[in-house]
This record gives C-alpha cells, structure tokens and sequence, in this order.
C-alpha cells in the first residue's frame, strides 16, 4: 500500500481566512507521475465559530493520540491560538487556548511535539521592546511555551513564556519553524533574520523549561550574499542521519525566479560549526533534470521514518499562457547530506490555475506517527 497524507485544507475569502478547517485523509500515489487521490475522511472544523484565523500548524502526540492544532487570529489581536484535536474521532476538544499571554501582536506560530518529556512546544514572532542603556529598543524577536501532551480541564500549560532569540541591535527576527531530536533531547528552532537571511537556535528539552543553547541570537545558517535573500525556512529531523535537513526559499534581487535550497546541520550542539554538509538546491527540478521555470518559494519539510528519505513540500508559479499555474509540488530528499541529494524527481500534489483562485501561501507537511500517514496543509 502507498503512503497516506492527511491534507489540511484550509478555505479563504479575500485574503484572511473565514474559517480553519481540518482534514482530509488522502492516499499518496506509488507513481508520482501519475497521482491519484482517495479521500478517506471528511472535514473537521477546528475553530468555530470562525475568527479570522489562518497560519495554521499541526503536531500529533503519539502518546495521547490527539493533534495540538496552533493558528493565528487577527480579530483577536495578534493572538497565538491553539486547540487539541481527538486523532481518532476527529473531535475538537475543550475551547480554544489563547498561548500567547500578553498584549504584544504575536504572529507566524509553529508546534513540534516532544515524546520523551510529553509535551508540545509552540513557537512564535512578537514584538518585544527592552531598554539598551538608556534607550528603548523595540524589534521582533522569537518566543516559546511548552502544552501539555493532551487536553484536560486543568490548564495546558507545562511552562511560561520563554525568549527563544532576540538581537540587540534591533534587526528584526521572523517566521520560525521548530523541529525536535528525539535521541538526543534537544530542539531546532530556525527563523528568518532580516529580511534575507536565515539564523537557527537549538535547546536543551530540559524538564523545567527549554534553554537556548546558542547566544540570543542564535547561529547563521544561510546569510546574505550575492544579491540573494534566503526566506521562509523550515527544518525537520531524521534519525538515521543524525542531521536537522533546513530548507529555505531563494530569490536573487530584484525579484526573479526563485529557488528551494537546503542544507544538513548535525543534530546536537556543537561548539564550532553546526554544518554537516553543503548547500544543495532542491527545486527547481522534474523529469530528467530539467528546471521548473518561474518562481518556486515557501518550502516545508518532514521525514518519513519508514522509507527513510525527507519529504519537502513547495509551492510553484509557472506564467503560462492562457492561465498562470500554481502547484504544489513535492521533493524526496535522501538522508546523506551529499550536495546531490534528491531521491528521483519532483512530483506535483495540487494544481490551480489564476480562474481558480489558488493561494497555496500556507502550507505544512508532517508525519502524524502512524508509518502510513502524513499531514499536508495549504491554503485554497
């Protein structure tokens, strides 16, 4: 039997989402040329009624069998919303968790479930102002609170709000995405600093709370250079490999074509250099190698612990006449960190043309603990 997607399909009216909804169960095809999807599931609604909630992210507890769904809210503020979710019944459980716990707007908000300590860790952007000397210095910087494994009625809290890494020089840190190293107990947290670069942080799961085990500021991962911007980045851990796989989109200035690079970093600490491999490009390409053209952008990432490869997920437009296209396509990437890793050739998941009204901003992929089933998100 083909592996299994749970597909999170979220609707959209204008640009900010009316409603979050939740999922489909869809069978991935043993071919990718020629894919063919079977819905096994229906819709689960998880925020209701709908609030203008739309960044959504998912992680499954494989010990209490229930998803930590996590999303955005603008009509609340900036608000850092989370629900659990029954992973049988598909059932939401109790009210929505505001986590964030201040009145600081908090935006783009990941969750990565941790099995040894049993308990989910949400991260998130919110701007925070300190003194520097004398003066107030104010900037984005990137945050995080550890959820218990499951709903209950006492609260879900197993930590306060910690700083995950902030600069004082006020450049401002977004987007992070979190990824967790079950052997070794530590967390990846990697994030855009600026607006064209990528830095990570890593932190010890202990029992009381997470700490960084960088400087506030973290590490680099792709800096700046060559008129390129590094943007939108990702990360995912694989056993077998020892390695966090980072991808990232790349877009020369001024905006062109964009690229999905990547690059293996070693999964714990390390005192000198986190790099175990260079950086390779991921997409653009199909069938015999040849290039995607236009713009391929906001990769996300997973790895599939049975077949032992990653899985990246990314978004495609193609300016082709009568209609402009926008896919999601996939890439397997194996789990050397040799420069020319990828495992066969690109495959598309989702098609839309412009009459369509296709959005695929949001996207999330992540295996749900199952050996058979993964989680894929976007927008619609």
């Amino acid at each position: 039997m083909g592996s299994k997607y749970l597909a999170v399909v979220i609707l959209t009216v204008s640009f900010l989402l009316t409603s979050f909804r939740a999922a489909e169960k869809v069978e991935a095809p043993m071919n990718p040329q020629s894919p063919q999807q079977q819905i096994l599931d229906g819709i689960i609604q998880v925020a209701d009624p709908p609030n203008n909630e739309y960044w959504p992210r998912a992680a499954y507890s494989s010990a209490k069998d229930q998803y930590l769904v996590v999303f955005y809210s603008h009509t609340d503020d900036g608000d850092i919303l989370g629900r659990y979710v029954d992973a049988t019944t598909g059932e939401p459980l109790g009210d929505i968790i505001n986590i964030t716990s201040s009145s600081a707007k908090a935006y783009s908000p990941d969750v990565v479930y941790d099995p040894n300590n049993k308990r989910f860790l949400v991260v998130w952007e919110k701007y925070l102002c300190r003194m520097v000397g004398d003066e107030e210095k104010c900037n984005y910087a990137i945050f995080g609170r550890l959820l218990h494994a499951a709903y209950s009625d006492s609260s879900p809290f197993a930590g306060s709000e910690i700083i995950v890494a902030h600069e004082h020089n006020v450049i401002d840190l977004h987007k992070p995405r979190a990824a967790f190293n079950e052997d070794e107990n530590q967390y990846m947290v990697v994030f855009e600093r600026g607006s064209n670069g990528v830095h990570g942080q890593m932190l010890a799961a202990h029992s009381s709370a997470p700490s960084p085990l960088y400087p506030t500021y973290g590490f680099y991962i792709r800096a700046y250079y060559d008129g390129s911007d590094a943007n939108d980045p990702d990360a995912a851990w694989g056993r077998e490999t020892d390695t966090f796989l980072v991808v990232w989109g790349n877009v020369k200035t001024p905006y062109s074509d964009g690229t999905i690079q990547a690059k293996h970093l070693h999964d714990t600490y390390q005192a000198g250099s986190q790099f175990a491999g260079s950086e390779f490009t991921v997409a653009p390409y199909l069938d015999g190698d040849d290039p995607l053209s236009n713009h391929c952008s906001n990769p996300v990432v997973s790895y599939d612990p049975i077949n032992r490869h990653y899985v990246v997920l990314f978004s495609h437009y193609d300016s082709v006449s009568p209609y402009s296209t926008k896919t999601i396509h996939a890439q397997r990437i194996t789990r050397t960190y040799y420069p020319s890793s990828r495992k066969g050739w690109a495959f598309p998941v989702e098609t839309r043309k412009d009459d369509q009204n296709a959005s695929h901003y949001f996207m999330d992929i992540d295996y749900s603990g199952s050996g058979e089933v993964m989680q894929v998100a976007y927008t619609s």
